[in-house]
């Protein structure tokens, strides 16, 4: 038998494979390729068309300036009385004199307004990825911070894309059953490459009795104009200062997504 003419047969299949991996990414290739394109020359074109004329867009500014003055005003209105109530009530359930028979004091571990929260979670995706996601947050009465890093991973192809988020929060609370972060920060894309942009985050946290909630926390990030929407809810299943956690995850740019439910555990100091 002549090993030679065998060489070619061999090897071809062998080049087609290489070939088609480098040429094919994979779903976590894709998403992050979406949610870093840079979409700013995009929206300049599309404002653009928008108004034939300098003229035409300063006409349809003029006559909507004066409804959107209004609910600018009963909205800031609003917003200054929620702020004022929720800042208030936290205040008051985070100091260790209290005496309002309304608002009792936090609770050691309690899922609302905790001084330390560590979580960890193991996500189970589409396409068959897989993540494994920690979450840290300290805090002391109307301030704190987080912390939050996922880390996603393929086997076909074998990838692997990390998102991390840092968010300084203002932290607000309604009765003794809900409470509301309010979180400025960064998050960052790290994957082929690394991306970073400006996020921020509104935690809302409904824990209607002792061993359940219900827990909803999206985060809105920007990468190079491209917004990418991070949305999580979970039921909290809570014995004293730790809670199994039961959610569903979907983070999404303007095309790709990466979805799917997750299974995690919460303590609190």
């Amino acid at each position: 038998m002549n090993l030679k003419s065998l060489q070619p047969t061999l090897t071809a299949p062998s080049l087609l494979l290489v070939l088609s991996g480098a040429a094919f990414g994979g779903a976590l290739d894709d998403f992050e390729k979406d949610a870093t394109q840079d979409r700013g020359a995009e929206e300049q074109a599309s404002n653009q068309q928008d108004c034939q004329s300098a003229s035409e867009c300063d006409e349809d500014d003029h006559s909507g300036n004066f409804c959107i003055d209004i609910v600018s005003s009963i909205f800031g209105s609003v917003t200054d009385a929620i702020l004022t109530v929720g800042s208030h009530n936290t205040e008051v359930r985070a100091s260790s004199n209290n005496s309002n028979t309304y608002i009792t004091p936090r609770e050691p571990g309690s899922p609302l307004l905790p001084l330390l929260r560590l979580d960890g979670s193991r996500h189970d995706l589409n396409n068959g990825l897989l993540g494994d996601d920690v979450r840290i947050e300290l805090a002391r009465s109307l301030l704190g911070v987080q912390a939050r890093v996922t880390n996603f991973k393929e086997t076909n192809p074998s990838d692997s894309l990390k998102l991390t988020s840092i968010h300084g929060l203002y932290r607000l609370s309604y009765g003794n059953t809900v409470g509301i972060n309010l979180g400025l920060g960064i998050s960052n894309l790290d994957g082929n490459s690394s991306t970073t942009g400006f996020s921020f985050t509104i935690p809302v946290y409904w824990h209607f009795h002792e061993n359940l909630g219900i827990e909803y926390k999206p985060t809105f990030s920007q990468f190079n104009g491209t917004d990418v929407i991070d949305s999580d809810a979970s039921l909290m299943f809570t014995y004293h200062a730790a809670s199994l956690m039961l959610g569903h995850r979907t983070i999404s740019s303007p095309n790709e997504s990466l979805s799917g439910t997750y299974i995690g555990l919460s303590i609190r100091k």
